[in-house]
């Protein structure tokens, strides 16, 4: 097994732990209905499997318009996480400290990090690392250092900036993703490109890690919305 593979599955589970373990906090200390825990199970089983479907049958790669299938792709990732952060599930996560639901997005370090080994393994184009014009990994250490400072006290400011610049930073990877694909309107032409995200186990970076960070985003947009100041 490649280490970009074994390292999907793993950053996989730990983002299913993360979320697991604060939606069973959030419901055990504001004393909400206990069956949104099986809610959120659930919903990650179901979730998880439609990607890996789409992802053993190749229906990101159809043979006459890929970027489209790629545009629907990202599309729905957006519209159903955010739809899943307005749930009763969304809404105990959102009652979270903020240096949880900031330090959550922590685990853009690691993603970030599986990306350029995915570059080494010749899996992933240089350009959707680090070392090329992707930013998100500043964004998962911002989230650390600002999730630590939090600790004790809230910075509402500070939150909306690196809240809506970690967005930018995501919305500049999807770019990065479909400016890669085989189509008239591709401008990273470099091999590989990225139709390699469109299988299992690579299309979690984009089904699970991508969706559930974007909805750590809308929590925090959430938690912000609502915060008595």
């Amino acid at each position: 097994m490649e280490l970009t593979s074994f390292l999907i599955i793993i950053i996989s589970i730990i983002i299913f732990a993360a979320l697991d373990w604060g939606v069973k906090k959030a419901v055990h200390s504001k004393d909400y209905d206990s069956r949104i825990i099986t809610q959120f199970r659930v919903f990650f089983i179901i979730w998880y499997l439609f990607i890996s479907y789409l992802g053993t049958k190749n229906i990101l790669q159809p043979s006459e318009n890929p970027l489209s299938a790629f545009i629907y792709f990202i599309l729905g990732i957006f519209l159903v996480s955010f739809i899943l952060s307005i749930t009763k599930i969304g809404e105990a996560i959102s009652q979270l400290e903020w240096s949880q639901v900031v330090g959550f997005q922590g685990i853009k370090i690691l993603i970030e990090l599986t990306l350029y080994i995915a570059y080494m393994e010749n899996l992933a184009p240089i350009h959707s690392t680090f070392y090329g014009l992707n930013l998100s990994i500043l964004s998962g250490v911002m989230a650390l250092l600002l999730g630590f400072s939090l600790k004790n006290r809230s910075r509402l400011g500070l939150v909306k900036l690196w809240n809506f610049i970690s967005i930018v930073f995501s919305l500049i990877f999807i770019a990065l993703v479909l400016l890669a694909v085989p189509s008239q309107y591709q401008i990273f032409k470099d091999l590989p490109n990225t139709l390699w995200m469109s299988t299992v186990p690579y299309i979690y970076i984009l089904g699970i890690f991508l969706f559930f960070t974007l909805f750590g985003h809308w929590i925090v947009l959430k938690k912000i919305k609502s915060y008595d100041y």
